[in-house]
């Protein structure tokens, strides 16, 4: 067995740690497990991304020959809307510096890695290979992440798993994405992973019931999301005063 075979049997971290990323330890593991799982449910799979940034939630899956595509999709702004109400800054987002980043790790193979600079209102998911995995790590916004779970419901033509980071932001979003999937009869599974990752998985799938992902699972995923929903008034009311005092300090618009 080699080093790379050892390290992410081990879920070792170290595998995402070269290329900075917004991920916590938590979040690594989790994604390390779904990648394992994903090598031993699928043999070979493919991942498809919104939202790239520097590529550090790609660093594993770029040295993986069992990860055999790898669709990368950023349109590439500096500043993201975010219902944290400020927009987030992403400084030097460029597609040839996370290509130049991811470059530089041992064995990585780029030409598996498809890059599109564009967001998902301007593309559509059937026009690409069927992915196993789909993550979600775009504009933290409500609109942008069911439009994104939109996409990625096509991507994976109803079949696969679609993961979000930061559940604790877009959570009114995948709520709702989740009740459109049990108002239309779908079959599907969920799972909250630590530490802000939750996964919808369509289908007959198995992926979450690989033991490397039931070992990161949290119970009562759907307890998740009707708990995240109940904050929503504190959150709008919250949200109301810090807009209210940005104003009074000029620092919004009057019309914000």
């Amino acid at each position: 067995m080699n080093l790379f075979e050892s390290q992410i049997n081990e879920l070792d971290i170290g595998l995402l740690e070269e290329v900075e990323s917004q991920t916590s330890a938590d979040d690594k593991r989790s994604l390390l497990a779904l990648h394992l799982g994903c090598r031993r449910v699928y043999r070979q799979f493919h991942w498809l991304e919104i939202g790239s940034h520097l590529g550090g939630s790609l660093q594993a899956l770029v040295r993986d020959p069992a990860c055999v595509r790898i669709d990368s999709i950023d349109p590439r702004p500096e500043l993201l809307g975010d219902e944290r109400l400020s927009p987030q800054r992403y400084p030097e987002n460029s597609t040839q510096r996370m290509l130049e980043l991811l470059g530089r790790l041992p064995e990585a193979d780029l030409d598996k890695l498809h890059t599109y600079e564009a967001g998902t209102p301007e593309l559509h998911g059937s026009d690409f290979p069927p992915a196993h995995v789909c993550f979600i790590d775009g504009e933290h916004t409500d609109d942008a992440c069911a439009q994104d779970a939109r996409f990625c419901r096509e991507a994976i033509r109803g079949k696969g798993l679609i993961l979000f980071h930061d559940i604790g932001i877009i959570y009114r979003a995948v709520a709702a994405f989740a009740q459109q999937l049990s108002s239309e009869g779908v079959d599907y599974d969920v799972a909250y992973l630590p530490d802000s990752l939750f996964a919808i998985e369509l289908g007959n799938g198995t992926l979450l019931e690989d033991p490397a992902v039931v070992g990161r699972r949290l119970e009562a995923g759907q307890g998740v999301l009707w708990l995240l929903r109940s904050n929503d008034r504190y959150r709008a009311l919250l949200q109301a005063r810090r807009a209210r005092t940005l104003r009074r300090l000029g620092l919004l618009p009057r019309d914000f």
